[in-house]
């Protein structure tokens, strides 16, 4: 599997269960819209992640293996 490289391919895609999950039921964002992406060091960030509790549950670097993820190339090594 390749790791994780922090291009936030899947959270601008659409909002992760979790997400789904811990928004207020009258959130009304945009798929893809996730308000606990953000971008710090060079690479995107899962605020949720920062819950270890939460951390293996959304299966953080996954985006990475899809052939249609085009963002991994801009932030790959």
């Amino acid at each position: 599997m390749k790791k994780c490289v922090g291009c936030g391919y899947c959270c601008k895609k659409a909002l992760c269960a979790l997400a789904v999950y811990v928004l207020p039921a009258s959130d009304d964002r945009e798929e893809g819209d996730c308000p606990f992406l953000y971008f710090e060091e060079g690479r995107h960030w899962c605020a949720l992640a920062l819950y270890e509790a939460w951390a293996e549950e959304l299966y953080i670097g996954e985006g990475c293996t899809s052939s249609l993820n085009t963002e991994r190339r801009k932030y790959a090594e």
